[in-house]
């Protein structure tokens, strides 16, 4: 047929649970070898050509469509500008707690990044490319949110 039917118990009770799944959307959301290289096409071509996706916070928090938006964009790509946050101090944390389970790390809950002259890239205005943080640590980061509440006009997005 045109999908696949699940059938399986979850829970204390045992409670009988039905997923039906599209065999389209299977196709979509395999692992398989071709797939993946699909993804990481996806993934480098956008940041080739300096076009990185955009989601407007307003639809995140206002809708699940907005919220499904965004997180197929990083799904998809790896990485979102999410535009419109408001600029207030702590809010980077309100946003994550919308998406999942916020990993603290021997920084706290979050850190801010700020410009000043140390031997620590994060807390200067050199150039930064993209990176992965803290991999040395058992369960690195799964997504890193940058909050900017002030834009300096100085500072290029490569």
């Amino acid at each position: 047929g045109d999908r696949v039917d699940v059938h399986w118990k979850y829970g204390e009770k045992e409670e009988e649970h039905k997923g039906f799944f599209g065999v389209e959307w299977l196709r979509q959301n395999c692992y398989s070898t071709i797939n993946t290289s699909e993804r990481r096409r996806k993934l480098i071509e956008p940041l080739v050509a300096k076009s990185l996706p955009i989601v407007n916070y307003t639809e995140v928090e206002k809708s699940d469509e907005g919220l499904f938006r965004w997180m197929k964009e990083l799904c998809d790509y790896g990485v979102c500008i999410l535009t419109d946050v408001p600029p207030e101090k702590g809010q980077v944390v309100k946003v994550a707690e919308k998406i999942g389970y916020i990993q603290e790390t021997a920084y706290g809950r979050y850190f801010d990044v700020a410009s000043y002259d140390s031997a620590d890239l994060a807390y200067t205005d050199s150039e930064l490319l993209l990176h992965s943080d803290q991999q040395f640590y058992s369960y690195p980061p799964g997504i890193q949110l940058l909050h900017f509440l002030k834009f300096v006009e100085l500072i290029q997005v490569a």
